[in-house]
């Protein structure tokens, strides 16, 4: 019989709560970046786009 090799996992503990948030177009989930000055939500997949509320 071979032995199992156990592998514990550690996980990153971040003081920030990680934010997603999906496209309401086509569900993807979006990316906050700069975009045209203003930083906003920007679906990488059908360009939606909505300003970030600060």
């Amino acid at each position: 019989m071979a032995k199992e090799k156990k592998t514990e996992v550690k996980e990153e503990v971040s003081d920030k709560a990680a934010v997603v948030k999906f496209c309401p177009i086509c569900g993807s989930v979006m990316e906050e970046k700069l975009w045209h000055g203003i930083m906003c939500w920007v679906c990488p997949e059908c360009d939606f786009v909505i300003p970030v509320q600060s």
